[in-house]
């Protein structure tokens, strides 16, 4: 078979014209919205950081945390540093 004898597939186009609504639009719909998820890894502390603020009496990681206890270890990282959160 030759490479001109081969049927042609069309890309989906992107945006709100390809039928499926926009990018952020299906991350919303699926409750990942993509600044939400940049947002929060750049907010992570280090495993370092994590085990010397005393994260590690409430999860191993960060990322394996709730939200008040990350709080929690950042009140700690910030006061530590001296900055006001």
């Amino acid at each position: 078979m030759h490479r001109g004898d081969r049927p042609r597939r069309r890309r989906a186009r992107s945006g709100a014209s390809a039928g499926t609504g926009s990018r952020p639009a299906r991350a919303a719909a699926a409750g990942t919205s993509p600044a939400a998820t940049a947002t929060s890894a750049a907010c992570s502390p280090t495993r370092a950081a994590w085990r010397a603020n005393g994260g590690t009496a409430f999860a191993p990681r960060a990322d394996l945390a709730g939200r008040e206890q990350r709080i929690a270890v950042a009140e700690r990282l910030t006061a530590r540093r001296g900055l006001e959160p």
